[in-house]
């Protein structure tokens, strides 16, 4: 990783994930060790040839593998979606490591809040790019969102070193949301171009862009 990127701060990632990856781990090693002692006493017991053993030896080596495949497979599969949001721009800029959606509704006839952010707003790391969209919306839940299209603010911070680039003021990101995965508890949305300024000057131009985001609290 780049010197722009920190230690990750995603809340989705923080709910006994590292304890998700130590308990199959030690399944797996001790998965390992039960195949390696298998082989053990099959070569003291069976009065191998040189040949037999190193072969006994290869395959054990293979099934150590195939186990540490599987183990790595089962150990993702239960971890929590964390989103990302993927911009298309020149020079290409890498997707961000999360994504993360709340539908805040304010009540009282007005428009809900809109917000994708790309980090956790409480925490003082980062990681880059960061993306912020914010909008409002007559959509009073996250599952009428789909089909939508929302006028939405972007702000952008390529890497640490970078100035924060926006919409220009009357010129915001149309962002159309699609599916929701009720299984993983994330949305997709597409992003359609959109001309950014940095607070340098310079112009960001975005060609467009998609999005998978963790829906988040809200009211």
């Amino acid at each position: 990783m780049g010197s722009d990127t920190y230690s990750p701060h995603d809340p989705y990632l923080d709910f006994d994930g590292g304890e998700l990856m130590k308990d199959h781990w030690f399944l797996f090693n001790f998965r390992c060790w039960l195949v390696a002692a298998s082989v053990l006493v099959l070569i003291l017991s069976s009065g191998c040839s040189r040949d037999e053993l190193k072969q006994a030896y290869e395959d054990a080596k293979v099934k150590t593998q195939e186990l540490a495949s599987s183990t790595k497979e089962a150990v993702e599969a239960q971890l929590p979606a964390t989103g990302a949001v993927t911009l298309r721009t020149t020079p290409a800029m890498p997707p961000t490591t999360g994504a993360t959606l709340e539908l805040i509704s304010i009540g009282d006839g007005r428009p809900s809040v809109l917000q994708v952010t790309s980090y956790d707003p409480g925490n003082s790391t980062k990681t880059y790019p960061s993306i912020l969209l914010h909008g409002t919306t007559a959509v009073g839940s996250v599952e009428s969102l789909a089909g939508t299209k929302i006028q939405c603010d972007m702000y952008l911070r390529v890497s640490r070193t970078m100035p924060i680039a926006i919409t220009a003021n009357g010129k915001p990101a149309t962002v159309t949301f699609s599916g929701i995965n009720a299984e993983e508890k994330t949305i997709t949305a597409t992003i359609e171009p959109v001309e950014l300024i940095g607070s340098d000057g310079k112009s960001i131009q975005v060609l467009g862009g998609d999005l998978v985001a963790v829906i988040g609290g809200g009211n």
